[in-house]
């Protein structure tokens, strides 16, 4: 193999390694950014899933509210049976 075709194949490898080191970067680019959009999504899960057991806790303590103002009104309703007035 003579100097020249060395020099050609070196540059034929050279402009293969640069065509790939491109398509890597930009495969990286687009991994960096479908990362993002997850956890972007991750996050609002995240805050759904939250804002959602703090409902599910208060209506668990309206229910309790509710539940106990019925004992009460009907205890109400006893004693005012039993009163004579």
């Amino acid at each position: 193999m003579t100097k020249r075709d060395k020099t050609k194949q070196f540059e034929e490898i050279y402009k293969s390694y640069n065509l790939i080191k491109g398509k890597l970067n930009r495969v990286e680019k687009e991994l960096k950014e479908k990362e993002k959009q997850y956890q972007s999504k991750v996050e609002q899960i995240d805050d759904f899933v939250s804002r959602e057991i703090k409902l599910n806790k208060r209506i668990s303590d309206l229910k309790d509210l509710v539940t106990n103002l019925q004992k009460e009104n009907t205890q109400v309703l006893k004693n005012k049976s039993i009163l004579p007035f």
